[in-house]
Order: structure tokens, then C-alpha cells, then sequence
């Protein structure tokens, strides 16, 4: 199973580097001059998410209109978990062979030209990769890795080791001094 998944991830990763969208508009947008802000993250991991929605709640206080996407790495969703006006999810079996999410909630995402895009991973995570990659957002930002760099627009380098919360933490810094006049 083991060298079956070796393949599959092998032509996600093709595919994923292959379909970046590169007609959109690309605008570099401080957060105090966006109106939109969309966050994908693991919804998964109780840390990350609490983390995200601080950051979504913070994001607000801004005045911004924000989608965050959260991902369950389960085949259906958990118990309790139901979809609110920011916030959407999607699963497991929203994934088709080459790991890429499929669905209304996902596509819906991805067509909406949000101002900035934020990717929270700190790990290669090949759904999230492909939605940065397919997004009509005008700015992407997310971690540093050379092998995705055309898909983003802005990245910070991640040190071994660093969480969520530091690369928030420089998300956040850039963004409140990009394009200030």
C-alpha cells in the first residue's frame, strides 16, 4: 500500500505544480487595505484551530470579511462540527485520487477572489497546496517551499522546529507593512 501511495503523492505533486492558475490579478495588499481574507488550515489538530480562530477573530477587528476553510482528515465530519457563516470544512472523502478537494464548499473557495490568501501549514500538505494553487485570491501567503514557490505570491521562511503561531506571528507583521504609505 505503502508504494501505491508513493505514486499517488508523486502525481498530486505533479499535478498540483502543473495547474497553477497564472491569469489571475496579483496585488500585493497590506491587511489595513484588504477587504477579504481567506485561511485554510487543519480543523483537525485542536491547536491550530484555536489558534486560527484568535487569528480570525483578530482579522475582523480589521473590518475584513473572512472565510477560513478548515480540513478534517477523517471520512466524515466530526460530531458537533457544523459549517457557520466564516467558516467551512471539508474531509477526507473530499479528496479524489490525487489528493485534490472536490466539492461545492471547495470550489466555491477557490473562485472567490479573496484580497489575501493565507495557507497555515507548516508541513507540505498536498490538498491545501492545491487549493493555493487553483485560488483567484489576488494575494497568497503561506511557508516557504521552493517546490510550490509559483503557486504563492509571499512566503516566510519556517525554521525547524517553528509552530503556527510564529508563522502567524510573521504572516501578520508583513501584512501590516506591505504597500503602507
Amino acid at each position: 500500500m505503502g508504494f501505491i501511495n508513493d505514486i499517488r503523492k508523486k502525481l498530486a505533486d505533479r499535478a498540483i505544480r502543473s495547474a497553477v492558475v497564472r491569469d489571475r490579478e496579483k496585488v500585493p495588499v497590506s491587511l489595513s487595505g484588504a477587504k477579504s481574507c481567506a485561511i485554510i488550515y487543519r480543523a483537525d489538530n485542536p491547536e491550530e484551530e484555536e489558534l486560527v480562530k484568535k487569528y480570525v477573530k483578530y482579522l475582523r477587528d480589521y473590518k475584513l470579511s473572512v472565510k477560513a476553510l478548515g480540513y478534517f482528515d477523517f471520512p466524515k465530519m466530526p460530531e458537533g462540527v457544523n459549517p457557520k457563516l466564516e467558516y467551512d470544512y471539508f474531509t477526507k472523502k473530499d479528496l479524489n485520487l490525487l489528493l485534490q478537494p472536490t466539492g461545492k464548499v471547495v470550489a466555491n473557495f477557490i473562485e472567490e477572489p479573496y484580497d489575501i490568501l493565507i495557507d497555515t501549514s507548516i508541513n507540505a500538505f498536498l490538498p491545501f497546496k492545491y487549493i493555493v494553487s487553483q485560488s483567484q485570491a489576488k494575494f497568497k501567503v503561506g511557508r516557504k517551499e521552493l517546490e510550490y514557490s509559483s503557486s504563492f505570491d509571499f512566503m516566510i521562511k519556517v525554521e525547524e522546529g517553528k509552530d503556527l503561531r510564529y508563522l502567524l506571528r510573521y504572516i501578520d507583521h508583513y501584512l501590516n507593512i506591505i504597500n503602507k504609505e
